[in-house]
């Protein structure tokens, strides 16, 4: 029998109030073991593409405050050449809108008390919207180049190439990189979701610097919480907290199911 022949996995985001490609989302495919295989961001078309061999596999969507999508499992078959996976996202936020609220004392959340908790521990480098307001960004970057250990340049390639790179900057570690060579991208996570790293994630397109309550940055693996030590963190973390936080975004109940599937 002959070696099975990669086929080429084309999936399109639609918002599904609209009917229009969303690019603002990452794509997250798993094999028929659930095991990640692949991730990343969209185009600015909505779609995404990925050469896999023939087998079962699943998608997730994840769209920064909103409820993630998922399809079902589905196959890809030898011979083919290429399959289309469209899937629906809703554009309602997963949190409603309340008035706005003071309070003195600890911050109430979960999540926010776990960031607290991390503070008082001494690790790492912490600041909260009462804190970085005071020096009135206008974006996540604003704040970011006043970190320990962070560092924000301009990006060179902007507005060049085919893909129409339009970020105006890349976030690295200031530390020396040793043996890792060259620039070294710090990984992003909002409200605990990896959402991608400083090199391929225009952080201020995707996060208004409004809906930020908190930012914690860990400039290596030995001083991060061990759930956000991954692939890539040996150059560091930074972690975003919103107004928005939920108790578990990563709830598979959330999802929303496949509502199209062609080929």
């Amino acid at each position: 029998m002959g070696t099975a022949v990669a086929q080429t996995l084309r999936v399109r985001v639609i918002d599904e109030t609209n009917g229009m490609p969303v690019a603002d989302a990452r794509v997250h495919l798993m094999d028929g073991r659930g095991t990640e295989i692949v991730e990343g961001a969209l185009g600015s078309d909505g779609s995404f593409a990925h050469r896999v061999q023939p087998g079962s596999y699943s998608l997730r969507v994840i769209r920064l405050g909103h409820a993630p999508a998922a399809t079902g499992e589905f196959v890809v078959e030898p011979g083919i050449g290429f399959l289309e996976v469209e899937v629906l996202i809703s554009a309602g936020p997963i949190a409603v809108l309340l008035p706005k609220v003071v309070v003195t004392g600890d911050i109430p959340t979960p999540m926010l008390r776990g960031f607290q908790q991390r503070r008082a521990d001494g690790f790492g480098n912490f600041l909260t919207r009462d804190e970085f307001e005071e020096w009135h960004p206008r974006a996540v970057t604003d704040v970011l180049r006043r970190m320990h250990s962070v560092k924000v340049r301009p990006n060179t390639a902007s507005g060049r190439g085919r893909n129409r790179d339009y970020r105006r900057y890349i976030v690295e570690s200031s530390r020396p990189t040793g043996g890792l060579g060259g620039a070294c991208s710090m990984l992003f996570f909002v409200d605990g979701i990896y959402i991608g790293n400083g090199s391929d994630t225009d952080i201020d397109l995707l996060l208004p610097v409004g809906d930020v309550d908190a930012i914690e940055v860990y400039s290596g693996a030995a001083q991060m919480p061990a759930r956000f030590n991954r692939t890539g963190s040996a150059c560091g973390v930074i972690l975003f907290w919103t107004s928005s936080s939920q108790p578990d975004v990563s709830d598979e109940h959330s999802m929303q199911e496949p509502l199209h599937m062609t080929h």
